[in-house]
């Protein structure tokens, strides 16, 4: 097995391990930092390496250049719960961690409110396909919507709650035939800061998708 380092046009530099067993790189392979396309770059760093082995075997001996059966190919392991489906090995560099934790990080990343795109291209620098990292994004996405749904529907409930207290004030009150001008006035106030709170949880229950920042700091 050798180990193939490439840059991408962003500036990123990563390592593929490989061995000699097939012509090209037979699974998609990105870029950790951008996410872009690295397979044109890998495949024709295999064709200079044989190119080269060709040559050295050429002037060594007399020997025929081996077929083409015999080209360099990605490395491939099983991934977890992918009912065998293949994936390439490759060499974690500055950046990287395991996948686990790379699902920890991008569920944090969403729920501090960073775009679908970009935790995308996080989990896909990990060493997740792009189906894959589309799919965990999105029910990642779900979780948010749920959450901001959750949040909403408890703010909408005690803003209501704080908007009857000066009403129910009011009607004791008038019942008793005498009020209280400063706790009236601080059952008014309590009673706005209700209707600010009501107001938000509708907010969230109606379009919890179009919510920005950090869903704790809600």
């Amino acid at each position: 097995m050798v180990s193939i380092r490439i840059q991408c046009t962003c500036g990123q530099a990563y390592t593929v391990e490989v061995e000699p067993e097939g012509a090209r790189v037979p699974v998609p392979v990105v870029c950790p930092t951008c996410g872009a396309d690295g397979n044109a770059a890998i495949n024709a760093a295999l064709a200079q390496s044989e190119a080269a082995v060709a040559t050295s075997a050429d002037k060594a001996t007399s020997t025929p250049i081996p077929p083409a059966s015999t080209i360099p190919r990605l490395h491939l392991t099983p991934s977890p719960g992918s009912s065998g489906t293949a994936r390439p090995r490759m060499v974690y560099t500055p950046g990287q961690t395991d996948r686990t934790q790379a699902v920890y990080e991008a569920r944090a990343k969403v729920l501090w409110g960073d775009p679908p795109r970009q935790v995308a291209v996080y989990l896909m620098g990990q060493g997740y396909r792009k189906e894959e990292a589309l799919e965990i994004v999105q029910e990642m996405f779900k979780e948010r919507t749920s959450a901001f749904r959750a949040k909403g529907l408890r703010y909408l409930f005690v803003g209501i709650g704080l908007v009857c207290v000066p009403i129910l004030y009011w009607l004791v009150s008038l019942a008793l035939g005498y009020i209280y001008v400063t706790l009236f006035l601080s059952t008014v106030v309590a009673g706005f800061c209700g209707l600010t709170m009501a107001l938000k949880g509708a907010s969230m229950l109606r379009s919890p998708k179009s919510q920005e920042g950090n869903v704790a700091e809600q």
